[in-house]
């Protein structure tokens, strides 16, 4: 079918797949706040997902952020719009050019250190 399932990636091989996507397909239903999600819309890739109240909660407030948000079942739709924004692609590149964050993701023991420190300020 044309997947190319990865598995688990490093940062480096992540930053480089998404400065590489034309559109962010996530098509979980049980998500607690979505990482991929987030990273995706800071890297100014459009996303498409299922339409759960974390995203609706923290992406439909600003209309910058590039997200459709489908009814959860109705698998036409998000089919329908995952091919529409894939289409739309072209068009936005010409006005996007050099828009896409390149950016560097933190690690895991950078995130913790840096709650650490956060903790032990306040204690």
């Amino acid at each position: 079918m044309g997947i190319d399932h990865r598995g688990f990636v490093s940062e480096k091989e992540k930053s480089s797949l998404y400065s590489k996507s034309k559109v962010f397909i996530f098509p979980s239903s049980m998500e607690g706040f979505g990482i991929a999600v987030a990273e995706a819309i800071y890297a100014n890739i459009p996303v498409v997902a299922w339409k759960l109240p974390v995203f609706e909660e923290f992406y439909l407030k600003d209309n910058r952020i590039k997200i459709k948000l489908i009814e959860y079942g109705n698998y036409n739709l998000f089919a329908n719009e995952c091919i529409k924004t894939l289409n739309e692609y072209g068009n936005a590149k010409k006005h996007d050019e050099g828009k896409r964050a390149v950016f560097q993701i933190p690690s895991w023991q950078t995130v913790a250190k840096n709650v650490m420190t956060t903790i032990d300020s306040v204690i």
